[in-house]
Order: C-alpha cells, then sequence, then structure tokens
C-alpha cells in the first residue's frame, strides 16, 4: 500500500485535459473531502503519461476549486452553479455552504426592493393583526418570474419582443395592484419557490412565523391577454401572425402568525 511519502509537496494534475499544479497541503486542506483522500496514501493515484496525476472529471471549473482550498475566494455569481456541483463531487463540505449563501445573495440582489417589501409585508400583517385582534393575518404578495410571455397558436413564442409586452402589461389593471408587495422579475435558474423559501427564511430570521398558502406556482396568475400582430419574418413584413401577450403575474397569499 501506498503512503504519503511517496506524493511529492508540489503536485502536478490533469483534470480531465486541464493541467494544474498545486501543493499537497493545498489538496488536503479539508480532510473529509474525496481531494484529501485521494492524496492521503490509503489509495494508489493514477498518473498520465507525463507523470500528472489523473482525476477524470471534467477540468473546466477545477480552477475555482483550487482558488477556494488555497484562500477559500469564491467564484463568479454566474457560474457558481457549475461551480457548487463540483463542490459537490469532491466532497468540499465548507465550499458547498459558502456557495449555497452566495447564489442566495446574490440572486436576491436581482429582486427589486426586496428588503422594502419585506417591510411592506409585515407592516400590512401588523396592522390587520391589531385591527382584528386576530390570531392570524394574511398578506397578498405578487411574485412573478416573468412578467408576461408571448404565444402563437398552442405554443409559446421564442420571439418575444419586451417592448411590445410591456406596454400592454403596464397599462392593464393587474392582481399585482392587489398585492401588499411584488417581488420580480429576475433572470436565471432560481423559480417563484426558491423566492418564496427565501422570503419566509428571512422573516423567521426577523422573528416572524409566516407560511404561504399556496404551492409555488399555484397561485393563481392574472391571465390578462390581448392579441397582436408581427410579421411573419424579417423578410417579409407584409405577412403577419397574430400572437397573445399574457400576463404572468402570480398573486400568493403569506399567512402570519401571531400567537
Amino acid at each position: 500500500m501506498a503512503d504519503e511519502e511517496e506524493f511529492p509537496q508540489v503536485i502536478p494534475l490533469n483534470v480531465g485535459g486541464h493541467t494544474f499544479t498545486t501543493t499537497l497541503m493545498t489538496l488536503r486542506r479539508h480532510e473529509d473531502s474525496m481531494l484529501a483522500a485521494m492524496f492521503s496514501g490509503r489509495h494508489r493515484a493514477t498518473q498520465d503519461a507525463e507523470g500528472r496525476y489523473f482525476i477524470d472529471r471534467e477540468g473546466t471549473h477545477f480552477i475555482h476549486i483550487l482558488n477556494f482550498l488555497r484562500s477559500e475566494t469564491l467564484p463568479p455569481y454566474d457560474i457558481s452553479t457549475q461551480v457548487y456541483k463540483e463542490a459537490l463531487f469532491y466532497g468540499i463540505l465548507p465550499l458547498m455552504e459558502q456557495l449555497g449563501e452566495h447564489i442566495r445573495h446574490e440572486f436576491l440582489l436581482q429582486i427589486p426592493n426586496y428588503n422594502e417589501n419585506l417591510e411592506r409585508m409585515i407592516d400590512h400583517a401588523r396592522k390587520e393583526a391589531m385591527a382584528e385582534y386576530g390570531r392570524y393575518s394574511k398578506v397578498p404578495v405578487c411574485i412573478f418570474k416573468r412578467a408576461f410571455e408571448q404565444v402563437k397558436a398552442r405554443q409559446e413564442d421564442p420571439d418575444l419582443d419586451p417592448t411590445i409586452a410591456e406596454e400592454y402589461v403596464e397599462e392593464h389593471e393587474c392582481k399585482e395592484q392587489e398585492g401588499t408587495a411584488s417581488f420580480g422579475p429576475w433572470e436565471g435558474i432560481p423559480t417563484e419557490g426558491d423566492l418564496i423559501e427565501c422570503i419566509i427564511l428571512d422573516l423567521a430570521d426577523k422573528g416572524y412565523k409566516c407560511i404561504n398558502e399556496y404551492e409555488a406556482g399555484g397561485a393563481p396568475t392574472c391571465k390578462k391577454w390581448w392579441l397582436v400582430e408581427k410579421p411573419e419574418s424579417f423578410a417579409d413584413a407584409s405577412t403577419t401572425r397574430k400572437s397573445k401577450i399574457v400576463c404572468k403575474k402570480r398573486l400568493y397569499h403569506f399567512r402570519f402568525k401571531w400567537w
């Protein structure tokens, strides 16, 4: 069986064809990780033709694994999800925990007036409870990842013109106007369910017990729609096709428990 003395202090790596150089100490930084186990001496490590220790894994984001092991540097937000998957593969729990919080923080920065809307929810809930001396109070909240979508026939139209859609959506009386607060829109992977969970967790951190009465995506949408005509193609503006612009805003109900 190999022992740790067989490894040099400087380790050349080949991760799926991407080459790196680091130290044995760096790779052993977190003793419960796969990398620490691989270079513990308990297992025989595979080497390529040039003597580099080989890891059979796509290596595009491995530099961010190394940077965290070296100095706890986190990756840019736009690749955090991919790096999280690599941290999961290599079993680096501290990176997974920090990335989760990092992704959450950067996601909430996208939501316009997030903290102000939380305060509106709390103020509305408190006033309703005091007015009725109730144990519970309900707060209507509009949540939408996309304010609208454009559809044609029976399928989604990928040729969405945001300018046209916003002109229609902003003019109508929407369910959003019934809400005490409005969260959205945002880009990226996080769903309405992710945002709802963030809202409930942040309210809990402030000392408020709150639940959402609808499953994510299950709240009623506005469903107002308008029929518009657009050119069939850029080459032939004389031929048009009809599309529907549909308001996709949902009105959720959050229930506060006071005692």
